[in-house]
């Protein structure tokens, strides 16, 4: 909400820790956004993916990461009801990190979606069946 040099300021302070993290110092960061479910998730290879994908993310800038959190506050260049291709939403009710009603909210307005609103995981539990989106992703595109 302070803008984008307040936000790169943010980021670039804390990609060296990013970098640096494992499963077990990721959760300890984190903890105040994680649910037991997404604890679960992350103490697994699930843990060891997420860490070297940030690493990967951020190894040569935070560019995406600025780029990601600044998308919440500005247009996306489109109107949701404009959208035309296969669409899932997976949002989980235990999620710490964004409202389950965004998720909701989403839902109801994205045309023709598959909503996937789960009781049961979080923000990162949802992460542990990319298998199966994969899986609808290549079918939906064929």
């Amino acid at each position: 909400m302070e803008g984008p040099e307040a936000l790169r300021a943010f980021v670039d302070a804390a990609r060296p820790g990013m970098l640096a993290s494992d499963p077990v110092s990721l959760i300890k960061a984190m903890e105040s956004l994680l649910p037991p479910v997404d604890v679960a998730a992350l103490t697994g290879d699930l843990g060891e993916f997420l860490v070297a994908r940030t690493n990967r993310a951020l190894r040569d800038s935070t560019d995406g990461w600025l780029d990601d959190d600044l998308a919440f506050l500005r247009p996306w260049g489109f109107k949701l009801d404009s959208i035309r291709v296969p669409v899932r939403i997976a949002h989980g009710r235990q999620d710490l990190m964004v409202p389950f009603a965004h998720g909701q909210w989403l839902a109801g307005h994205v045309p023709g979606d598959e909503a996937l609103l789960s009781d049961a995981d979080g923000h990162v539990s949802l992460q542990a069946q990319l298998a199966p989106l994969l899986d609808w992703m290549i079918a939906a595109a064929r």
